[in-house]
């Protein structure tokens, strides 16, 4: 089993970062639909933004180019900070479909909680039970 689990995580990091997300995690593991994952925020500025899976694949290729062609191709810290927000969204979004899917024990329910509501407040969605 422990094999398995690892090729099974070897095929999923493998991937492009479409095909981690939504053919994987997504549609492979019944996490969620492509349309489910969004995340608007007005906190930049006044105009609404929205995060949705074309930034989560920009964001993963800035990062390949980072860390493996050595290019910070970063002009100002915005970017960054959307990106950040960005990923708290997927890891709240991931981590609360996974409990709620396949009953995970995670480390604080508390602190996945407050997270998903943050973040659903920001969205202007309704958060998940938990």
């Amino acid at each position: 089993m422990h094999r398995l689990r690892e090729k099974v995580a070897r095929e999923i990091t493998d991937s492009n970062a479409y095909d981690m997300l939504i053919t994987h995690l997504g549609e492979r593991f019944g996490l969620f639909a492509e349309s489910d994952y969004s995340f608007s925020t007005t906190a930049f500025g006044t105009l609404e933004r929205v995060w949705d899976v074309k930034d989560f694949e920009e964001a993963f290729e800035i990062r390949h180019r980072i860390v493996h062609k050595g290019k910070l191709p970063l002009a100002d810290l915005v970017y960054t900070d959307r990106v950040s927000l960005g990923f708290k969204f997927t890891t709240t979004f991931l981590t609360q479909r996974a409990v709620d899917k396949f009953g995970l024990e995670v480390d604080s329910k508390i602190n996945l909680a407050v997270q998903a509501k943050l973040m659903a407040q920001q969205s202007n969605r309704s958060a998940p039970d938990g």
